[in-house]
């Protein structure tokens, strides 16, 4: 990885590379981190893509919608989506509220 970080998110794209984003840059869970990589299988190389637009400490879920678009949501109260073609993520409309442990049911409703 490019940045070391712990109890981040991780989801597969569609083309077969594998999207890392968020969670903690200190070992003591501290820190926090919005950086986002790209891991390629098949070079077996990390690139950076553009960082998240909230610090995610703790994020949950990294489920892939049915446009092929990634959604990221957990340990924040913010859902963010990342496009692979445009190489970003995007605020989604609104906040979550609550608990975090219903953030599986939530984002079922997505896909």
């Amino acid at each position: 990885m490019l940045t070391a970080r712990y109890k981040h998110t991780a989801g597969l794209l569609t083309d077969g590379k594998v999207l890392i984003a968020g969670g903690s840059d200190d070992r003591d869970w501290q820190g926090l981190t919005n950086s986002a990589e790209i891991y390629d299988p098949h070079d077996q190389k990390f690139v950076a893509t553009s960082p998240l637009n909230d610090n995610f400490k703790l994020p949950e879920e990294s489920v892939q919608l049915a446009t092929g678009k990634m959604l990221i949501a957990g340990g924040s109260k913010r859902v963010e989506i990342y496009d692979g073609d445009a190489k970003s993520f995007l605020l989604a409309a609104g906040q979550m509220s609550g608990d975090n442990g219903v953030v599986r049911g939530l984002l079922q409703t997505f896909a």
